[in-house]
């Protein structure tokens, strides 16, 4: 089991998720020894206390699933359990002390494993996984899986759904500013 790093400067680079794939760390990371950073960013699901930090390369389909599982107890045959929470920052700098962008933040209380699906991701850009301890059981062990959902296949297109900054092709002109047209 490691420790995962408390500081987002030191995130554990997961690398690129690669197309059609999936990066699993396996049960063994800890946010154990995990301590209150004021410089954490806010996220609007929960407060940040007992963070630890991950990186992630979004693939081409820009689209997504974190799972987060938490280990179980010792006393049902585990090290020691979780009860998980998670927020997705996009950092246009690509620097660790940059402005944080929440991208998506999850907190469920019905278990203490999270899941989180995120579209319209920028393919190639770097995201910071904050992982955090909640209120029933602040620190233990938990894997991550991050998953290519590839694209979203269209059945029948009533409306179009149109990712920010990506151009806008109308009647053979296409827009790349906001304001009328």
């Amino acid at each position: 089991i490691t420790e995962a790093p408390d500081h987002r400067c030191d995130a554990v680079a997961l690398g690129s998720v690669p197309d059609g794939g999936e990066i699993a760390t396996g049960m063994s990371w800890s946010n154990l020894c995990a301590t209150e950073d004021s410089d954490d960013p806010i996220n609007d699901m929960f407060t940040a206390d007992h963070s630890v930090w991950f990186t992630f390369v979004a693939p081409d389909s820009r689209h997504v699933t974190i799972q987060a599982n938490s280990d179980q107890n010792r006393d049902s045959g585990g090290l020691d359990a979780v009860d998980l929470q998670l927020a997705v920052f996009d950092n246009e700098t690509v620097q660790c002390n940059g402005d944080f962008e929440l991208t998506s933040a999850s907190y469920s209380t019905d278990s203490f494993n999270e899941n989180m699906e995120l579209s319209c991701l920028t393919a190639g850009a770097t995201y910071y996984i904050l992982v955090n301890g909640g209120p029933d059981d602040r620190g233990g062990v938990f894997s991550l899986t991050i998953t290519d959902e590839g694209y979203d296949p269209v059945v029948e297109q009533l409306d179009v759904t149109h990712c920010f900054g990506d151009p806008l092709i109308v009647g053979g002109t296409t827009i790349t500013q906001d304001g009328p047209y």
